[in-house]
């Protein structure tokens, strides 16, 4: 423990002390991250996802436009059951990566588990630039290749969010989408759009 003193001798810090607080608070830091994500993915899990996304909506306001992605990789057991779960896992961590890298700092990316992971994007310019970063971003994952034959692909179901709605009902209706994309033959997204903002 070092002691600095002032000209006259008296004590002023220790930067010992210093050091272990700092210490403690990056561990504190450290085991908080841990219990917020994904162990495979490093994304949010489903408590914190839910969490998070639940204050966004609190703070919505009427005229502004956020949504819920939800998105499932297309036949991902098969993957599983021919290249094994090594490569299964190693899918879902290029699939979060590429989530990491095409969102922004102020969207939330969780993965609940298994092959589904949901975006929850904040102050959308308009409803074009979110059609547009769905188009962008089922396009980004074609490009993943689980060998040199086999592409990846996704589907994915959104809802446009409205002031004071429940994290449940919103997903529930993203979920609807996701399903109604699955059923249009899956590699492609479905939206929904409250009557109220269209």
């Amino acid at each position: 423990l070092d002691t600095i003193r002032n000209d006259t001798g008296e004590p002023v810090y220790a930067i010992g002390r210093i050091n272990i607080i700092d210490q403690e608070k990056n561990e504190k830091e450290n085991l908080l991250n841990k219990a917020q994500r994904d162990s495979l993915t490093r994304l949010y899990n489903t408590e914190t996802s839910r969490s998070l996304i639940m204050q966004a909506l609190d703070n919505l306001q009427e005229g502004e436009i956020e949504a819920l992605l939800v998105l499932d990789i297309d036949y991902f057991k098969s993957i599983n059951d021919t290249y094994g779960h090594m490569r299964g896992d190693e899918t879902l961590q290029t699939v979060a990566n590429l989530l990491n890298n095409n969102f922004r700092s102020a969207d939330i990316i969780g993965r609940p588990g298994g092959d589904e992971f949901i975006i929850y994007m904040t102050k959308l310019k308009d409803l074009d630039a979110l059609r547009a970063k769905c188009e962008a971003l089922c396009q980004s994952v074609r490009e993943i290749k689980i060998d040199s034959s086999k592409n990846i692909t996704i589907s994915l179901g959104v809802a446009v969010a409205t002031p004071g709605q429940t994290f449940e009902s919103l997903y529930q209706i993203a979920d609807k989408a996701l399903y109604s994309a699955k059923a249009a033959g899956r590699d492609r997204y479905e939206l929904f759009v409250p009557p109220t903002i269209q």
